[in-house]
Order: structure tokens, then C-alpha cells, then sequence
């Protein structure tokens, strides 16, 4: 019988196939959308898209504000089916906001609770950010009223260097190499480390929009469509450069603490707990600190977002 139908089937027959494959699937794309448990408000998907069309002339925040002003403080889109992405992305099973792995995101989700948000860590965090903001304003002072301050750019700088030394217990020293970058210090041994701390900041900044741009787009477009296919192998060579740089910071801290002397006080003493408790499973540690990494920078992108609403995403 189905050799009947193969060897019956004529080229004329394609556009009636194809229309009958489509109903099929937007029958079957808004039976799952009306029939989904737990439904939330928010705007009304297309099949295959789902809500990312709308956002098509807004940027992402103020796409995601305006759904907030419309929706409230709850709501939810429907994005592509597009995980495959994420994982190639190195996304799949880290962190909690963009985890779609219910026991890896019920682990993370501990795993902030217990460690990262203790009244020890919050105290030292608060400490931290003091110092920092001293650091930051003898280098404004140190300017003076020569050079006019751009508070955004200064205020990115002190953002990404605080949530840096919470999620690893190390300086990246983001805001010396910026003040050093306009006032041209040429020092040469002490601009190859900010130097080398202004691509690591600039690589951060240029992984976390490239998270939309491999969801956006399906493994065959990023493969084989020659402006996507570019723009994927960037991001991709980016990303190695970003996620070798954080697995070095956490070897070189590991033995940190192998060589400390048990007589002498370890430094940063709740990530000391971090690393003895998921060090065993030195996998494990990485993405732990690329959780905390990814989850408090997505914030710093994003802070408005993140203050106002909670989204919840369907894929």
C-alpha cells in the first residue's frame, strides 16, 4: 500500500502536502498552547517564532518592560524550540534562569540558597563592595575635572568587578584598567594585566546577548547561512576564550588552598566552603562558578528586568 501511494505521488502534490503538514502542526502547536498546565498572562504566540517577532523593534529590555507594564509582575512568553543552542552554547544544565533542566535547576537553586546568599557571604559582599567604591572614587578623584565622566560606563566597571569578586573570590580589576585605558599609562608589564583584564571584560559582554543569538537561530542556520554561520563561529571562539579564562581562575584557586599552610587563615573563607564541598567533582565546581557567574551578570545586563518581573519561558 505504500509503495502505492509513493510511486502515485506527483510533484503537483507537494503544495497540497505541505499545506496539510502545516495544519497539522498549528493544530497541534495551539492544542499543547491552550491545553498547557499552570498558564500564565502574556502575549499571544505564532507557531514555530512563538513571541520573538514582537520583540523585533524593541531591544530585548525594553521588550520584556513593555510585556511587564502589560502583563504585570508575572507573566510568560513562548520562545523556539532551539536547547540544542543553548548546549552548544555552553548553557545546557548551568544556572537557574535559563536552565531547562528541572534537577540541574532544583540543585542550582539550592545551591544559591544555601551557600551564595548566607549572612557570613552578604556581610563580606557588603565589605567588598565598600572597598571597591573607595578604589573607584580615588581614581575620580584622581581625574579630576579634566576628563568628563561618563557614570554608565564607570558604573558597568564597579557592577562587573563586584560580581566578579562574589562569584570567585578574586580581582579582575576592571575598574583600574579602565581608569588606566584614559589616562594612557604606559606601563608596559602592568597594562599586559589590565589589558588582559579588559578583554576578559570585554568577552563577557560580548557572551551574554550572543545567548539570544543562538536561540534565535537553529543548528542548520548557524551551520550553513554565511552571515549567521560568521557571527556563530565569533561567539563560539569568544566563548572558549571566556570559559578557559574562568576554569584557570578556578584551578589557580584550588591551589591556593592546597598550599596553604593549616596554621594560616584561607582567604575568602565561604568560597573556601564552595571549593571543598564541589571540588571532588571538579565539573560540578565549573559550572557552579559559571552559574554564579552567568546568573549575577545576566542581572547586571539586565537590572531593570530582573528588578521588576518575574518571566517564565516555554520552549
Amino acid at each position: 500500500m505504500i509503495s502505492t501511494i509513493i510511486s502515485s505521488f506527483e510533484i503537483s502534490n507537494i503544495p497540497s502536502l505541505l499545506i496539510i503538514s502545516s495544519i497539522i502542526y498549528v493544530t497541534h502547536f495551539y492544542d499543547c498552547y491552550f491545553t498547557r498546565p499552570n498558564p500564565l498572562p502574556g502575549p499571544f504566540p505564532l507557531p514555530i517564532i512563538g513571541n520573538a517577532y514582537q520583540q523585533i523593534r524593541y531591544g530585548v529590555d525594553n521588550w520584556l518592560l513593555s510585556l511587564h507594564k502589560k502583563y504585570g509582575d508575572m507573566y510568560e512568553i513562548i520562545l523556539a524550540d532551539n536547547t540544542e543552542g543553548f548546549a552548544e552554547y555552553g548553557l545546557d544544565g548551568v544556572g537557574v534562569a535559563l536552565n531547562n533542566d528541572l534537577k540541574s535547576w532544583k540543585y542550582n537553586r539550592q545551591f544559591f540558597s544555601q551557600v551564595i546568599m548566607t549572612p557570613s557571604f552578604n556581610y563580606q559582599a557588603i565589605e567588598w563592595t565598600n572597598d571597591l567604591w573607595n578604589e573607584m572614587d580615588s581614581y575620580l578623584n584622581k581625574l579630576g575635572e579634566d576628563y568628563e565622566l561618563d557614570l554608565i560606563k564607570w558604573m558597568r566597571r564597579f557592577t562587573n568587578e563586584m560580581i566578579f569578586k562574589i562569584a570567585t573570590g578574586t580581582k579582575n580589576d576592571a575598574i583600574a584598567s579602565y581608569y588606566n585605558m584614559l589616562i594612557n599609562y604606559n606601563n608596559n608589564s602592568l597594562n599586559k594585566k589590565l589589558n588582559e583584564s579588559k578583554n576578559f571584560i570585554e568577552s563577557i559582554e560580548t557572551y551574554l546577548p550572543g545567548i539570544f543569538y543562538f536561540f534565535a537561530f537553529n543548528k542548520f542556520s548557524r551551520n550553513y547561512i554565511p552571515f549567521i554561520r560568521g557571527k556563530a563561529k565569533k561567539l563560539l571562539k569568544n566563548k572558549d576564550y571566556l570559559f578557559d579564562k574562568l576554569y584557570t581562575i578556578v584551578k589557580e584557586r584550588r591551589i591556593e588552598i592546597e598550599y596553604t599552610p593549616l596554621d594560616q587563615p584561607l582567604r575568602h573563607k565561604d568560597h573556601t566552603k564552595i571549593e571543598h564541598f564541589l571540588y571532588p567533582k571538579f565539573k560540578l565546581y565549573k559550572n557552579c562558578i559559571l552559574l554564579i557567574c552567568f546568573e549575577k551578570l545576566h542581572s547586571y545586563f539586565y537590572p531593570k528586568i530582573c528588578n521588576n518581573c518575574t518571566i517564565f519561558t516555554r520552549t
